[in-house]
Formats: structure tokens, sequence, C-alpha cells
């Protein structure tokens, strides 16, 4: 849904931003990115560690992140994939 959202905004030249708990989820944040959202609005207590997060994250590792989630069948394989990306890429 969150890929459609960001598709008609693109499409009506609209910015489009991320806000809230989805935001803040560190373990959802690079499926976002992959999708290509680039605005974010968080609880300041998680902007740092959000700051942190996309300094070390390359767009073109996201976007194949979001290629594959998107491509899931399963809760449980969106998890795991998610869960590798970032012990992959953050540590």
């Amino acid at each position: 849904m969150l890929k459609e959202i960001f598709e008609y905004a693109r499409d009506a030249e609209t910015p489009i931003s991320i806000c809230g708990e989805t935001a803040s989820d560190l373990n959802y944040l690079p499926v976002a990115i992959g999708i290509g959202y680039r605005r974010f609005s968080a609880n300041v207590q998680v902007v740092p560690q959000i700051r942190h997060l996309i300094r070390n994250l390359s767009v073109d590792d996201c976007e194949d992140l979001s290629e594959t989630v998107l491509g899931a069948r399963k809760r449980e394989t969106v998890h795991e994939l998610v869960e590798d990306f970032r012990d992959q890429q953050v540590g």
C-alpha cells in the first residue's frame, strides 16, 4: 500500500512523507527508502537513530530490499528479509 500511495503522490507531483510510528520503525525504514520516500517525521527521541541509519544505508540496497519485500507472499518472509538486511547493513 505504501508503494501505491507513493506512486500516486509522485504522479501528482505532490510531496509526501511518512510520519509517526511508521517513520520511527528502524526495521522498515529501509523498505520505505527503497520505495522512494525521502521525507520522514518522527518522535524527536528517535531522530538521531534515524539519521544514523540513513547515513549508513545505500539507496540501491534499499531499492533491492523493497522489491524483494513487496514480492514476498508471507509476513514471516518479510520479517526475515528485513531482519537479515538490518543485520547485514547495520550490524
